[in-house]
């Protein structure tokens, strides 16, 4: 549970100071880093120092600040659920580290354990970085967050300001000493700030009338405006004193780097004080937006300017941006956070959108420079780092819109190509598909058998047939929190938790509709009831729902969140206490009415839609009863088709999946055509024939059986399942059988059924060979309904 320290509260630090120390010591190390102390350590141990090595090496120590937050921030969330203990160790360590990790830097004397070093004391400092950064909103509150955030960049940019100075006038083993004792006065000053008692969840997404006119896929969007933005930075501040050594042939080209990095880093301090402080009253989006241009002007001109003169000049003109940036881009974040109190998982994958940046820019600008000459190369490199900036400026600008339509068509096309080569490594498809090109406003019914029939069929419709307008109606747990969480590997799980699925479905044209209004998984009925009546204790909201008692006293944003499997069965509505069971129902229709509006209203005005008529998976075989979404679209459809599949498990491989598309004809009742248009595999001819001849049968007496069979079905079938082989298609069928253990030789010439028949790739099967005949049957029965009816057309069709 999210429960917190219940020991007296010490004296509390203010916010400003620690603020200031324990960023101020994160970023100590960081400002001097890569732009001086790497090159530097690189000249030390390396006979041969090359513009090469430093891009490589600091790319392999940047690596891990990309993939340790997100990881790191869910650990974090985790300790925040037991004492203050915890969450001290969980700093201590995290310093411990990148202590160790510094001393093995000092100590190097080759290439290998000055790598080993880096990547210790980055991996430390990554823990620090993304603890404190995820305690702030616990402590802040979200009128004053402006103000935090400003302190969180002043912080910063002092602490690289420190750095850059230190490692630029002060010999290197000295450097080395600064750094650990900055993490080494920074820690008590955080330990003294976050020992003051904590709301329990921290604040909701803000209010703010900005946040809340933005689409869901504004974070995202500004995810990747900084990235690019500080793609750029890291261009030009990885090999800036290699610009001084190589074009200027300065004699301290350390010094001078340091000279300049001063000049912007003390401008920023002082833009990001003053901005962050009134952020509150101004569009964080159009600061962010305006901050990249003095950035981008300043790094254009840079190449051009006669001398480090000129340079300091240009960057006191970035530094105004970059601070101004700094100052409001991590309380954007929290305003527009899309997994409520998941904040250091969330705040960690925000810190991927620097940590990209360090790892890509370094290898991306030795490439540039190898391109040419340096007094063509870095006029080139400069350029590529201010376009990257102003490309964050424009991304900027999209957050506040829907996803282009060149974006949602080129991410459809990626997921289509992604999903159809998975499909073809796990299937083998045989297709009848009509010649027609498909219509416009076309609805596509298919019966539901497998998970295979959406990752299939839909991206061929849309890559092989043309339909590019395609969309498709999904069940609404995909859309909700935590639905990759709990089907996504262990060693997975914090990676995906930040990840906001629902806006990526939308962009990709999935509509959400509920299935099953009375009966959802509990997870999900902890998410709905939280976000309806707030965070109760679990066991006051699910009296009757046995579960081990620490989580009866659980809230229910945990249960949503949690990872445990009983928190994925299902349970039905009446399990609910009755005051909140009314609230549910009536949001649940709600939302029902509404999702079905916007699904028919798309198909009217001309989209296509795949839809799954049964709504959920066929235990049975059989077509199963219909849901009422099928009703409401059949008049909105200016055509639709039929998309009838069956599997054949036996062959020894890829799963075969036969499937036929045919334009539903007129006055053909629904589900009786999704049944009598499926194609028979060869297990399900041999199927019906055991059932005719017995379970013990000789083999001859089952080939006639199964030629009477054949004689009676429709010749598309036939062929399909037999080709032109019958019997060889026959007996390669009997020994995959065979094979699987659902066929045994008791004798020669003799064939016996075992039972049942368990397949892993239909978990919801209980046996097989029911099921299996249970389709062959009804498909046969509603095959001579069609042909019983008045006017039937031939059955060869």
């Amino acid at each position: 549970m999210e429960t917190f320290a219940t020991e007296p509260a010490a004296k509390r630090c203010s916010m400003p100071w620690a603020l200031l120390a324990i960023w101020g010591a994160v970023n100590f190390q960081q400002g001097a880093w890569v732009t001086i102390v790497l090159p530097l350590a690189i000249a030390a141990v390396a006979r041969h120092p090359s513009v090469r090595l430093l891009g490589h090496l600091a790319s392999v120590a940047e690596a891990v600040g990309v993939l340790a937050p997100p990881f790191l921030g869910w650990l974090w969330d985790r300790s925040r659920r037991t004492v203050q203990a915890a969450r001290t160790r969980f700093m201590v360590l995290a310093g411990g580290v990148n202590l160790l990790g510094i001393a093995l830097v000092a100590m190097a004397a080759s290439p290998a354990p000055l790598t080993a070093g880096l990547l210790l004391a980055a991996l430390g400092l990554a823990a620090l970085g993304t603890a404190s950064q995820a305690e702030i909103p616990f402590a802040v509150e979200e009128a004053t967050l402006g103000q935090a955030s400003a302190w969180v960049g002043v912080g910063s940019l002092v602490g690289n300001a420190a750095g850059l100075g230190v490692a630029g006038f002060v010999a290197l083993q000295s450097v080395y000493a600064v750094m650990a004792g900055t993490v080494v006065l920074g820690l008590p000053a955080w330990y003294a700030w976050s020992r003051a008692p904590r709301k329990h969840t921290p604040a909701p997404a803000p209010s703010r009338p900005e946040a809340s006119r933005l689409p869901s896929s504004a974070f995202w969007w500004l995810f990747l405006a900084r990235m690019a933005v500080l793609f750029g930075q890291t261009l030009l501040m990885t090999f800036i004193l290699y610009y001084f050594a190589t074009v200027w042939r300065l004699a301290s080209p350390e010094q001078a780097a340091a000279r300049l990095a001063l000049y912007a880093l003390g401008a920023a301090a002082l833009a990001a004080f003053w901005v962050g402080r009134r952020s509150e009253r101004r569009s964080r989006l159009w600061l962010v937006a305006v901050s990249s241009l003095p950035m981008a002007g300043a790094t254009l001109a840079f190449p051009w300017v006669p001398g480090p003169g000129w340079a300091q000049g240009l960057g006191v003109a970035y530094g105004l941006g970059y601070g101004t940036f700094l100052a409001v881009d991590w309380a954007l974040a929290l305003d527009l956070r899309p997994a409520r109190g998941q904040v250091g998982q969330t705040l960690g994958a925000w810190s991927v959108a620097a940590g990209l940046p360090a790892i890509a820019a370094p290898l991306f600008g030795s490439m540039v420079l190898k391109a040419g000459p340096p007094s063509l190369a870095y006029p080139l490199l400069f350029a590529w780092a201010g376009g990257l900036m102003l490309l964050g400026s424009a991304l900027v600008a999209a957050a506040t819109a829907p996803w282009p339509r060149w974006l949602r068509r080129g991410l459809k096309s990626a997921v289509a190509l992604i999903l159809l080569t998975f499909a073809r490594l796990q299937l083998r498809v045989h297709l009848r598909a009509p010649l027609t090109p498909p219509p416009r406003g076309l609805l596509i019914l298919a019966n539901h058998s497998h998970d295979f029939d959406g990752v299939f069929l839909p991206p061929f419709l849309y890559r092989r047939l043309g339909l590019h307008n395609l969309g498709a109606v999904a069940s609404l747990r995909l859309f909700e929190p935590g639905f990759l969480v709990r089907r996504a590997p262990g060693w997975l799980k914090p990676l995906v938790a930040p990840i906001p699925l629902a806006p990526i479905l939308r962009a990709l044209d999935l509509y959400p509709i509920e299935d099953s209004p009375r009966v959802k998984p509990l997870a999900v009925w902890a998410w709905e009831l939280f976000t309806l009546v707030g965070d109760l204790p679990l066991g006051e909201a699910f009296p009757t729902l046995s579960v081990p008692e620490k989580w009866r006293r659980a809230t229910l944003s945990q249960a949503a969140r949690g990872r445990e499997r009983f928190l994925a069965e299902p349970v039905p509505l009446r399990g609910i206490a009755p005051p909140y069971r009314q609230v549910l129902w009536e949001a649940s229709k709600t939302q029902w009415e509404a999702n079905a509006e916007a699904i028919a209203q798309a198909l009217a005005q001309g989209q296509s839609l795949y839809l799954t008529p049964e709504g959920h998976l066929t235990r049975s075989g059989r077509v199963e009863r219909l849901g009422s979404m099928v009703q409401r679209l059949l008049p909105q459809a200016r055509a639709v088709w039929l998309a009838a599949m069956t599997y054949d498990p036996a062959p020894r491989g890829r799963l075969h999946l036969y499937c036929r598309l045919v334009p539903l004809p007129s006055g053909e009742e629904l589900s009786t055509a999704l049944a009598a248009h499926r194609l028979l595999s060869p297990t399900h001819w041999l199927v019906a024939s055991l059932e005719g001849v017995g379970p013990s049968a000789a083999r001859n007496a089952l080939w006639t059986e199964a030629r009477r069979l054949l004689a009676g079905g429709w010749m598309h079938d036939a062929h399909a399942a037999w080709g032109h082989a019958p019997r060889q298609q026959f007996e390669r069928t009997i020994s995959a059988l065979v094979r699987r253990g659902w066929l045994r030789l008791p004798r020669p010439g003799w064939l016996e059924v075992v039972r049942p028949w368990k397949d892993r790739r239909f978990g919801h099967v209980v046996d097989m060979y029911d099921w299996i005949l249970a389709q062959s049957q009804e498909t046969w029965a509603a095959r001579a309904s069609l042909e019983a009816a008045p006017g039937a057309p031939c059955q060869d069709r």
